[in-house]
């Protein structure tokens, strides 16, 4: 029927995105005919690379810098904006605010979430503004990865100061279905394979990177006679 005509048309744009006209056909696809049709994509990055940002980050500097409690924290801060979906089962609009990648995907949001945690948190190993922008930068790196897709709306990047929707220029993650029964057929491993070579991989280098350079820098303190490790105000 219509409806099996319209997915197959959006799938084949989204494959073959690179060919002229793609990117705006795909703009075009999503954003006109993904709230009609249950079978299309979703509009958002997946869960496993909004969750590589924090791991590789925390990971790569270390328990003494970032504690396992803020790691795991920062792992629920990178997927918490996509508390938004509920907008769809509520009827608020995609276009809206307060629909999906809108408000939760702010700056302003991630900062606010980033200064309330942070108040809350009493571990002893734990360095407050070390804190603050791991959780901050854990929860902006959602909608920095949404903001690269090649689907649906833009995030809404400047609220409340502006209700526009943005993109960044570099333009070329797919978008990933929304819901795990979606996520587990042709589309969603076409998904996983395009992350793991623009995300995943660079991430992987992230992490060698910081344990690269903890390790010279450990070496260079036990040469010259000084501590082995940075540690925050208490023990990790």
């Amino acid at each position: 029927g219509p409806r099996f005509c319209i997915n197959a048309l959006c799938r084949t744009i989204l494959y073959h995105r690179d060919t002229k006209y793609g990117n705006n056909c795909t703009d075009w696809c999503l954003i006109r005919l993904l709230p009609v049709t249950d079978n299309l994509p979703g509009r958002m990055s997946t869960v496993f690379s909004h969750v590589a940002v924090p791991l590789s980050l925390g990971l790569g500097l270390g328990r003494h810098i970032v504690p396992g409690r803020v790691l795991l924290l920062g792992c629920l801060f990178a997927i918490a904006p996509d508390i938004d979906v509920i907008g769809f089962k509520l009827g608020v609009s995609y276009y809206s605010p307060w629909g999906h990648r809108g408000f939760t995907h702010s700056i302003a949001f991630a900062l606010f979430c980033g200064l309330l945690a942070t108040f809350y948190l009493r571990h002893p190993g734990t360095h407050r503004m070390v804190a603050f922008l791991f959780l901050v930068l854990s929860m902006f790196s959602h909608g920095l990865l949404d903001a690269m897709t090649y689907g649906g709306l833009g995030i809404g990047l400047w609220w409340p100061f502006s209700d526009d929707r943005v993109f960044l220029p570099w333009r070329h993650l797919p978008v990933s279905p929304i819901g795990i029964k979606r996520f587990f057929n042709h589309w969603g491993m076409y998904v996983i394979r395009r992350e793991a070579v623009l995300i995943w991989l660079p991430l992987l280098g992230c992490f060698l990177s910081l344990r690269v350079a903890r390790f010279a820098m450990g070496k260079y303190q036990r040469r010259n006679g000084g501590p082995t490790n940075t540690p925050g105000p208490g023990p990790g």
